[in-house]
């Protein structure tokens, strides 16, 4: 019983880490103007400090 927990607790843990990949690599293949006006203010005034 103890080792079907950790199986689906690694289970989960691999699925986060692919979608959060998966997320990602989509970040990476946007283009700047992709982005919301507010979201590229937002990095701009994050970068200055």
């Amino acid at each position: 019983m103890e080792e079907e927990y950790w199986h689906t607790t690694l289970e989960t843990s691999r699925d986060r880490e692919e979608e959060s990949l998966r997320l990602l690599k989509k970040i990476t293949e946007m283009e700047i103007g992709d982005f919301p006006s507010h979201i590229i203010e937002e990095i701009k005034s994050k970068w200055k400090t």
